[in-house]
């Protein structure tokens, strides 16, 4: 049976890959760094079975080998997707430095396949909530450094595929679900609107979707997805409004009170980023950030992996129940939802 790599192995979606491999059988070998946390890839405190770990880092050349070794297919999840850190040069050097590394370490150490997780960051945004996206199009104007960074390691794949890398490219929507150890900015979200409720809402949708249908996903475009396409993986297209009442609803709350335009953003952005420097600290977010946000959807069509690999997602309420049980597992409700 094939060695498989999963790389950034302990993230949110890397472990849930993991543990879709490991219950079929196969013998994974997990890239971690040495300070990361093995919680996804353990259960109850011991290592799934037929699970490697190894240790090392995506721009040694040195672990990355010695990785590779031996191996017959990757996936590529390795990232950092954080929304407020002081140094956002890590992301840069992770997401797509890091992508390059594999790659040319992937040209003495050939594979099968190599299945790479991209994001919808990469295909774009709108500011029409009307229109879908799909594979055809590409993030043209990248509202921050993971979307910028996210864009930039897709196109070194399909470049890499151009000179004979046999590689699939996937594009998950926004990710929730268990699994997320740390969370992830996206859990993190749903997490704090069902703790302390959204004061305030304004024009804005993305697409969710369950990481274990991400994971699945992910093994479909392994089996059946085609040399340098790329596959949406999306879920269900929800508004700003309609969520944030969802979960008021769920944590027995009122649905915001406060709809923001941007002279609202303009007012209240100005106030937290007073707060952040008088306290020396980063803002929860900038004028400028919460103005691109405001009429911003991402709406994506996922029938071409439908099509083409039979990926079949689970609805929005389903995967909202999904995450509350995950939260309350972790014990971050409280009594809340």
């Amino acid at each position: 049976m094939p060695l498989t790599l999963v790389t950034g192995a302990n993230g949110h979606l890397g472990s849930r890959i993991v543990r879709k491999l490991a219950g079929r059988g196969r013998p994974v070998r997990a890239l971690v760094r040495k300070t990361s946390k093995l919680d996804g890839l353990q259960d109850q405190g011991v290592l799934l079975p037929g699970v490697e770990v190894v240790y090392g880092d995506m721009l040694d050349a040195a672990s990355l080998a010695a990785a590779l070794r031996g191996v017959d297919r990757v996936f590529h999840t390795a990232a950092i997707f954080d929304t407020r850190l002081a140094d956002e040069s890590v992301m840069q050097r992770a997401n797509v430095d890091g992508t390059r590394a594999l790659l040319s370490a992937l040209r003495d150490h050939p594979v099968e396949r190599l299945v790479y997780t991209s994001s919808v960051a990469a295909i774009g945004y709108t500011r029409d909530p009307t229109i879908v996206l799909d594979e055809t199009t590409w993030n043209k104007d990248p509202i921050d450094v993971y979307t910028a960074t996210k864009t930039d390691s897709e196109r070194l794949v399909h470049a890499a595929v151009a000179s004979g890398l046999p590689a699939v490219i996937v594009n998950p929507a926004t990710v929730l679900g268990p699994g997320d150890h740390k969370p992830t900015p996206s859990n993190a979200f749903i997490l704090l609107a069902l703790r302390k409720g959204a004061p305030a809402t304004f024009n804005s949708g993305h697409t969710y979707v369950d990481a274990d249908d991400v994971a699945q996903g992910h093994l479909l475009a392994e089996e059946r997805g085609r040399v340098g396409e790329r596959y949406v993986l999306g879920g269900t297209p929800e508004s700003n409004d309609a969520l944030l009442a969802d979960l008021a609803r769920r944590r027995g709350g009122r649905p915001p009170l406060i709809h923001l335009g941007h002279a609202g953003v303009e007012v209240l952005g100005w106030a937290v980023e007073l707060k952040a420097k008088l306290t020396r600290s980063k803002p929860l977010f900038t004028r400028a950030k919460a103005h691109k946000l405001i009429d911003y959807y991402g709406y994506f069509s996922h029938a071409k992996a439908r099509k083409e690999l039979g990926y079949a997602p689970r609805a929005l309420p389903e995967v909202l129940d999904r995450a509350v049980e995950w939260y309350r597992s972790q014990g971050w409700l409280g009594e809340r939802a």
